[in-house]
């Protein structure tokens, strides 16, 4: 039976639902403490004193921390590290200066989780306030003598003569656009438990790890360790959206502490913690201008913007000012091209990545943008972006690298994807709907975007796998599970290369112990890189099985098959058969039949890249605005993308409408602001704005196979993020479309209070006309 291209429950779906599945929070160890940490309750101040005298005296605490017993250097930047970030790690607990609310600068280790939390209340820490910085935009210095300059770095890129093509160009259209700060809001917050086994002398950790292994050697330099006395484990956890597995201070802490205690110490972030002091994103704001000839081509882009990192780097680094300054020129050609990107300290939680981190900001900045352009020169926008669609093979000239990368143009067209989606979706007859409820007063709009997605970033990726005695097979994977499926994608290519059955298979994945190399999870890479390892190395352990079957049977190994676990001659259906498993057992390390490395049956896989892939990709969605309220509902979005090659199509449309669900939210409620002196505003689900089940829009989604990738063998493309890098751009367009406002929506999310104050404004000023003119 074929599996790649079916598709199939994901591996372990019922443990969730079902109240069976195990998280890092429900593994007790024995003697193990509760770890809760002390967080500043200003956004700017140095610490004058910490009390905790009255802290220790509570029953069952076991140690409190501040950065003096706390040595380690800070955490530091993974994704291109430079000497210059080293002034912009964040330490692992405060010292000297507080620089957000939340920012941890004592750490309590109790027997209970009950008693660290009461101790940590009567932690009391005099901090002298300063006034914080919270405008990414201003030129200004953190603190009066800090040596920390506010732009901790700053993303060029280019090409062409800018200057000169919009000094000869027949218009210019500019737009000031800007979205929120928001973050990955997991249904489960984070955990990071960590054992020191002493015998071994080996410190364990469990927690959320797209990196693992990039995690455990961090965690070995800081602590003075080599890497092979550090094992990271990645527990279950339902979604990552890049928020997620990158190494923060409390892992460090509860790593640091589980050696220095000589105990087990768990610590399971909170709601509130959730909210105020984990990895935020977005928070950009940029002022863009495209030059334009007399027929509406597009000759030149001009963009500079903004990035609000907050207090401190985290192990991203500066990969998203990196991104949106990449992924700006999108899939339209330009002459020429310059972004100038600021990525600005400011005094509020550190900015990570989140879902879609740098594709969604750089779509957005661009496709409001050429929305601008349509209504300035009355043309229809998708007219107007299928006019400007690059050639297929862009010139080397134009090209633009981000992390280190080329991002190589490849795929099935815009305009290509736009006539398929039209078709399958009746789109013709949305649009005239919408036109006709709008000439009969209503509210209604349809918004579209253009977006490209890269993925799959390198450099490498592996991948083991063993077969057991019962003719069973052990795939073991650097790759992350967060729900997405990964594992059972990665099933099915190696059961329909091996020739087993798709429950006979069993994938182990994240853990450092069972695999000492692996690729790190970034820009949707997981199947693409680990799928390819598993692929080949599926194809040497078939090539063992064929090989060692052909030696125990007398049968050339080119007249064997193997199906549903059996080996068999392929021109015989019936007759003597060779289970797996027997030949397992008769493979075994010493036997006759082991093979002539002596490892019996087993393989690796190793995939190296040097590039990535890049999907093409439309967003529509219908919007409909309530008069009465100023409330925004999206009944409707259809999402076409380029997928390459679809393992299992619908984890890939599952992963979309997930996306899609999450970037609505982030369009018309979801949201992480502070206040005046840099509190949070959001501290609850109810304040952030967290959608429901009532504001899920109906998702429709068209996946094309017609252009898999060349990058790897199985063609496969990352689509993680396909359903939010353009669903912003496009909600926005449709909310103008459906106000009659052009650029109303250039600021996400949109509120229906900033809508009602418009409708009311607009009723306020034609009743002034009618006035005027009776």
């Amino acid at each position: 039976m074929k599996h790649v291209g079916r598709s199939f429950q994901p591996a372990g779906a019922r443990g969730p639902v079902s109240g069976r599945a195990r998280y890092a929070g429900d593994i007790d160890l024995p003697r193990m403490l509760h770890m809760r940490l002390v967080r500043a309750p200003v956004a700017f101040g140095r610490i004058v004193r910490i009390d905790a005298d009255a802290a220790r005296g509570v029953p069952g605490v076991v140690a409190i921390w501040t950065a003096d017993d706390a040595v380690l250097p800070p955490v530091p930047v993974r994704v291109m590290p430079s000497e210059a970030f080293e002034a912009y790690c964040q330490p692992v607990l405060a010292a000297g200066t507080v620089r957000y609310v939340g920012e941890p600068f004592a750490a309590v280790f109790a027997e209970s989780a009950g008693a660290a939390d009461d101790a940590a209340e009567l932690v009391i820490a005099d901090i002298d306030p300063y006034e914080p910085l919270l405008d990414a935009t201003a030129d200004a210095t953190l603190l009066s003598g800090d040596l920390r300059a506010t732009e901790c770095a700053t993303v060029r890129k280019g090409f062409g003569d800018v200057t000169r093509v919009f000094h000869n160009a027949d218009r210019v259209v500019e737009r000031r656009v800007s979205l929120a700060r928001d973050g990955a809001m997991a249904l489960e917050p984070r955990v990071a438990l960590a054992a020191w086994d002493a015998d071994r002398e080996v410190l364990r950790l469990w927690g959320g790890g797209r990196a693992i292994h990039q995690t455990r050697e961090a965690i070995a330099t800081m602590m003075g360790l080599a890497d092979e006395q550090v094992e990271v484990e990645s527990a279950r956890s339902g979604g990552s959206f890049g928020s997620r597995g990158e190494l923060c201070a409390e892992d460090m802490l509860a790593s640091h502490a589980a050696r220095s205690l000589g105990r087990p110490v768990r610590w399971i972030e909170d709601r509130r913690e959730q909210l105020t002091a984990a990895a935020q994103a977005r928070g950009m704001e940029a002022l863009a201008r495209v030059a334009l000839d007399d027929k509406g081509r597009f000759l030149a882009l001009d963009v500079e913007f903004w990035i609000d990192q907050g207090a401190y780097l985290r192990a991203e680094g500066t990969m998203v000012a990196d991104l949106v300054a990449a992924m700006l020129p999108g899939p339209y050609a330009l002459d020429a091209y310059r972004a100038v990107g600021h990525v600005r300290m400011t005094n509020k939680p550190p900015a990570g990545s989140f879902r879609g981190a740098g594709r969604v900001e750089a779509t957005f900045i661009r496709e409001r943008l050429i929305d601008g352009v349509a209504d300035a020169i009355g043309r229809d926008g998708c007219a107007l972006r299928c006019a400007n669609l690059a050639p297929a093979q862009q010139s080397e000239a134009r090209s633009v690298e981000t992390l280190k990368s080329a991002v190589a143009p490849e795929g099935v067209a815009h305009d290509d994807l736009l006539a398929q989606m039209t078709k399958r979706f009746s789109l013709d007859i949305v649009r005239r709907r919408a036109q006709d409820r709008r000439g009969q007063g209503e509210l209604a709009g349809i918004g579209t975007a253009f977006f490209t997605e890269p993925s799959d970033l390198g450099p490498f990726d592996h991948v083991r796998i063993a077969a057991d005695t019962r003719g069973n097979l052990e795939v073991v994977t650097a790759a992350a599970e967060f729900g997405q499926g990964t594992t059972t994608a990665i099933a099915q290519i190696v059961a329909d290369i091996v020739g087993v059955d798709l429950d006979r298979i069993r994938v182990t994945t994240g853990r450092t112990d069972r695999l000492g190399q692996g690729g790190a999870r970034i820009l949707s890479s997981g199947l693409a890189l680990a799928g390819t390892a598993a692929q080949y190395a599926a194809e040497s352990l078939r090539d063992k099985i064929v090989h060692a079957a052909a030696r125990m049977m007398a049968v050339p190994a080119d007249r064997l098959s193997v199906r549903s676990g059996r080996i068999r001659e392929a021109d015989r259906h019936f007759g003597t058969a060779l289970e797996l498993g027997a030949l397992v057992r008769a493979c075994a390390p010493g036997t006759v039949f082991a093979g002539p490395d002596g490892t019996g049956l087993q393989a690796e896989g190793w995939c190296l890249s040097d590039g990535m892939t890049t999907s093409h990709g439309l967003a529509i969605a219908a919007v409909e605005i309530d008069e009465a309220t100023g409330f925004i509902k999206v009944p409707r979005v259809f999402i076409a993308c380029d997928v390459g090659n679809a393992i299992n199509p619908d984890l890939i449309t599952a992963q979309i409408e997930g996306a899609v669900l999450q970037g609505t939210a982030g369009a018309l409620s979801a949201a992480l602001p502070v206040g005046p002196s840099g509190d949070p505003l959001a501290q609850t689900l109810a304040d952030y704005g967290m959608p429901t089940a009532a504001e899920r829009p109906v998702v429709e989604v068209l996946l094309s196979e017609e252009a898999p990738t060349l990058q790897n063998p199985l063609g496969i493309k990352g689509v993680g993020a396909a359903g939010i890098v353009g669903i912003g751009a496009a909600i926005a367009a449709g909310i103008d479309q459906a106000l009659g406002v052009s650029g109303f929506a250039n600021s996400l999310p949109v509120r229906p209070a900033a809508v009602r104050l418009h409708l009311r404004q607009r009723a306020d000023a034609e009743r002034a006309a009618m006035r005027r003119t009776a």
